[in-house]
C-alpha cells in the first residue's frame, strides 16, 4: 500500500516509514513512484506458475483501469480467469451482485468462476 496512515496513530507508530509518504499523493500515484525505496529488479511478466488459479476481476467502462488491462493480465498469468462487470465506472466489487457472489464463492469456497463470465453492473438505487 502506498497510503501513509496519519489518521491510524497505531499504524503510524507500527509502520514509520510508510507514514513519512503522503496519503493524499497515493490517490493520485498508484504506482508508487514517490515511494523513497527502490528495488534493483526490473519490472518483467509475472506468470505464477503453479499457482492455484487468480481471477482478475475487470469492468469494460473503467477509465481508470482501462478493461484492456484486466485481459491482459489475466492472459498472462499461467492459471488466469477473467470475471468481467459489464458497465462505466471504476471497480466492479460494489456494482455487481452477480461480480461480488463470484468473489465470494472463489475466496470462501474456492469455486473459480467459468471463463467467460460477464456480469451485469446493477441498476441504479
Amino acid at each position: 500500500m502506498c497510503g501513509a496512515f496519519d489518521d491510524h496513530p497505531t499504524l503510524a507508530a507500527e509502520a514509520p516509514l510508510v507514514t513519512a509518504h503522503n496519503p493524499a499523493a497515493a490517490l493520485f500515484d498508484p504506482d508508487c513512484r514517490s515511494w523513497p525505496f527502490r528495488s534493483a529488479e526490473k519490472p518483467h511478466p509475472i506468470k505464477a506458475e503453479g499457482s492455484a488459479p487468480i481471477v482478475v476481476v475487470g469492468s469494460t467502462g473503467d477509465a481508470a483501469t482501462p478493461y484492456a488491462w484486466s485481459e491482459r493480465l489475466a492472459g498472462s498469468l499461467a492459471q488466469g480467469v477473467l470475471l468481467t462487470r459489464e458497465g462505466e465506472g471504476h471497480t466492479a466489487y460494489g456494482r455487481s451482485a452477480c461480480i461480488r457472489d463470484a468473489v465470494h464463492s472463489y475466496l470462501v469456497d474456492g469455486t473459480v468462476p467459468a471463463a467467460g463470465t460477464r456480469c451485469a453492473t446493477d441498476p441504479a438505487r
